[in-house]
C-alpha cells in the first residue's frame, strides 16, 4: 500500500518494483485501487499528502509529502485495468479536486 507521506520518487520506484506482481495500490474508502503507471514530479506544493490537486485529460496529480505523483493507469477492485481518462469519463467521484486519498 502506498503511503503518501513518502516522497513521490520513492512511490514511483515502488510502483515499478511491484509490477507485474503484486502491484502497488492505494486505499480509498478501504478499497484497494491498483496503480500501474505513474510519473513523479519534482515540485513544491502546499497540499496535504494524498490530496488530488490537479486533474488533466490524461492523468491525476496527487500531492506527496515531498513532490507529487502523476497517475495514468489504475484498476478498481474486480474491474479491468484502465487509463485515468477512462476513469474520468466514468465519473468516479474519487477524482475530484481536493479529494483526499488515504
Amino acid at each position: 500500500c502506498l503511503d503518501w507521506q513518502d516522497d513521490a520518487f520513492t512511490l514511483d520506484r515502488k510502483i515499478r518494483a511491484y509490477y507485474p506482481w503484486p502491484v502497488a495500490f492505494m486505499l480509498y474508502q478501504n478499497n484497494p485501487i491498483k496503480i500501474y503507471r505513474a510519473k513523479p514530479h519534482a515540485m513544491t506544493h502546499s497540499h496535504v499528502p494524498g490530496t488530488v490537486f490537479k486533474i488533466s485529460d490524461e492523468s491525476i496529480w496527487i500531492a506527496c509529502k515531498e513532490n507529487c505523483l502523476e497517475i495514468f493507469e489504475i484498476q478498481f477492485p474486480s474491474k479491468k485495468r484502465i487509463q485515468i481518462k477512462d476513469a474520468l469519463n466514468a465519473k468516479h467521484d474519487i477524482f475530484t479536486l481536493g479529494h483526499l486519498l488515504v
